[in-house]
């Protein structure tokens, strides 16, 4: 392990050492037009484009650019026929041809040990700079041309779009896991190890975007939306990240347009437009950007790929990351209901493409709880997004039934945001925690847009289960399929218990809780009604309750117990207004799922003859 980290650390160096001659400062960027492409360049705002050469008439399909940074050249990814990839110098010359490739060629990238690595219709390939040593690596599954690809030479990876993924390989090939899912048609790829994020343009019918998630595939967000209120194809085609700077650019060949944003989407601004003629189609940076930092998430010196390799670090969902870098890296459900999901039927429309009422839509699915009720954890769907608009997404709102088999929509019992992936052909469910007890009897779950008019999404149909209702904007019903959904086992919610001791300003101090009891949750507790101006804690344990007579009141929490960091209950001196708040996110994080925990508040009061007061007691489980 010593010699392969040592490794790291020198091409390392090596990789930084190659790209620090110079900061970036411009872009080259192609631009296409049928005999008449040619290569530009600009500053990083927009400033002073100006025309580098032309391209030979016959390779007038340039999508694909990249600067190598050893031998000062560009590299040219042309689609028209024949498809090709060539070198070429930054004044244009020296253009040569270095490989007839089939099936659009993507720009190569580049891992600072000589090779470059390309995608080339649904294949990943790569080879030595001069074109030599061709290799295949990669065959996706799909018909039609996969991503650009992002080449990580630090830690031996290439990144790339196929079959509606965010897929990751070693560099001979070896050892794919996929990072996200639920995308659609991805035409470019980045990636920013030391920040963990993965960078992506998805342009189909349905989606034209920029979007980010975490290494993980966790925390999908779409940074910068350009689709229309109305379906059409996207017209996203490259994608740039400026690691150092912070920027995101990004080329539109349906606008004729380049843009630039900062990397969390804000700031969005057009640097570079033309009215008419050629279309930009492809961006790189006049200096190779610096190598990417060493992934080690769990910073123990060692790479995580050897982390897990070794058996040091497991992977439960084989994604590449050591599992004790993630949240809920595999978890293990219950589920009260399990209709299933079928993306190859047709869906159930949320909201709609025009605001007009009959093109709105919203769905509704019955949940017939049994006779001693459900403690509802995680309530899971399955769908598409058709027009993704502010991001706003859909309600999902939970009901009880009026009595004639119809949601009572005057008292919701819950109700949590959504927002579905892209990808219209595979089950990808998003989760949210709603953490209610539901009694017996049927209640009701209503997905609404929250932008109507814009936001256009689709449930997918479940594989079994009562059928449901679809209603129209314009307040016509219709019976539906049922909902693809899935409904999971939570914990009973936390209860109090014992009785607190009398204050001498006559306050009773009480124990509450808000929040889940689980991972990412946000967990908290709060002890109301204490004296005020005092200071206390709250002490815990997990070996059960008890009422044992103690300083005047009881002791409620089983010993062993671990005492929390002291507040002040601030209020006014006398009064019973005083408040203690404590965080337990960490508490749950560390515990196993089922773990149970029984806690009290213990605070100062002079005037009583302990000199001390407790509150109730409040016990919880650690739900999955």
């Amino acid at each position: 392990m010593t010699h392969l980290h040592r490794s790291a650390a020198t091409l390392l160096a090596a990789l930084a050492a190659a790209s620090s001659a110079s900061a970036q400062s411009r872009i080259y960027f192609s631009e296409y037009e049928f005999n008449n492409a040619r290569v530009r360049s600009m500053g990083l705002d927009g400033s002073n484009p100006q025309t580098l050469f032309a391209l030979p008439t016959s390779e007038w399909l340039p999508v694909g650019l990249s600067f190598e940074p050893v031998s000062q050249q560009l590299y040219v990814a042309d689609m028209a026929a024949p498809d090709n990839l060539a070198r070429v110098a930054p004044n244009g010359s020296g253009y040569t041809n270095l490989l007839n490739v089939s099936g659009s060629p993507r720009a190569p990238r580049f891992d600072g040990a000589g090779r470059m690595y390309y995608s080339a219709g649904n294949q990943v390939f790569r080879a030595n700079l001069d074109g030599s040593g061709q290799q295949l690596l990669f065959t996706a599954a799909q018909s039609w041309p996969m991503s650009a690809v992002a080449v990580d030479g630090t830690n031996g990876h290439v990144y790339f779009g196929a079959d509606r993924q965010i897929r990751r390989m070693n560099l001979d090939g070896s050892n794919v896991v996929t990072l996200v899912r639920g995308a659609s048609s991805i035409r470019d790829v980045e990636v920013d190890v030391a920040a963990g994020y993965v960078y992506w343009l998805d342009a189909d019918t349905i989606s034209d975007c920029v979007c980010r998630a975490r290494l993980d595939g966790t925390d999908f967000t779409v940074l910068v939306d350009n689709s229309p209120n109305v379906v059409q194809s996207g017209g996203l085609i490259a994608l740039l990240v400026d690691r150092v700077g912070g920027k995101l650019y990004f080329a539109d060949d349906l606008f004729d347009r380049v843009e630039r944003a900062d990397t969390n989407g804000g700031s969005r601004s057009t640097i570079y437009s033309i009215a008419s003629g050629p279309s930009p189609s492809a961006l790189c940076f006049d200096v190779a950007p610096p190598p990417q930092a060493v992934a080690d998430c769990n910073a123990n010196g060692a790479p995580d790929a050897l982390d897990i390799a070794g058996g040091g670090s497991s992977d439960c969902n084989l994604n590449g990351v050591p599992d004790e870098c993630e949240l809920d890296p595999c978890p293990n459900f219950t589920f009260l209901v399990d209709r299933g999901s079928n993306p190859l039927v047709p869906s159930l429309t949320v909201g709609g493409p025009l605001p007009t009422p009959i093109w709105q839509s919203e769905v509704f699915a019955p949940l017939d709880v049994p006779p001693g009720g459900w403690n509802v954890g995680e309530i899971h769907l399955d769908g598409f997004t058709a027009n993704y608009g502010s991001g706003a997404g859909f309600s999902a709102t939970l009901f009880p039934d009026n009595g004639a088999n119809f949601p009572d929509e005057t008292a919701p019992i819950a109700s949590r945001d959504y927002q579905f992936y892209f990808d219209t052909e595979n089950t990808v469910w998003v989760r949210r925690r709603f953490d209610v007890t539901l009694p017996a009897g049927r209640h009701w779950l209503r997905l609404r847009s929250n932008q109507p008019g814009v936001y256009h999404g689709a449930a997918n149909i479940g594989t079994s289960g009562p059928a449901g209702w679809s209603r129209r904007g314009d307040g016509a019903v219709f019976v539906a399929s049922p909902v693809g959904l899935r409904v999971t086992q939570g914990c009973a919610a936390p209860q109090s218990y014992c009785t607190a001791k009398l204050s001498s300003s006559g306050c009773l101090a009480s124990v509450s809780s808000s929040g889940a009891p689980t991972p990412g949750g946000g967990f908290a507790v709060q002890v109301s009604q204490v004296e005020g101006q005092r200071s206390g804690l709250v002490f815990h344990g997990s070996s059960g309750a008890v009422a044992a007579p103690f300083q005047g009141g009881f002791l409620c929490v089983n010993t062993p117990l671990v005492r929390m960091p002291p507040q002040v209950s601030g209020g006014s001196s006398g009064a019973c207004d005083g408040t203690f708040a404590y965080s337990l996110n960490a508490l749950v994080s560390s515990a196993p799922p089922g773990a149970q925990f029984w806690l009290q508040a213990w605070f100062r009061d002079p005037l009583s003859p302990s000199t001390t007061g407790l509150s109730n007691a409040l016990a919880f489980t650690r739900c999955p």
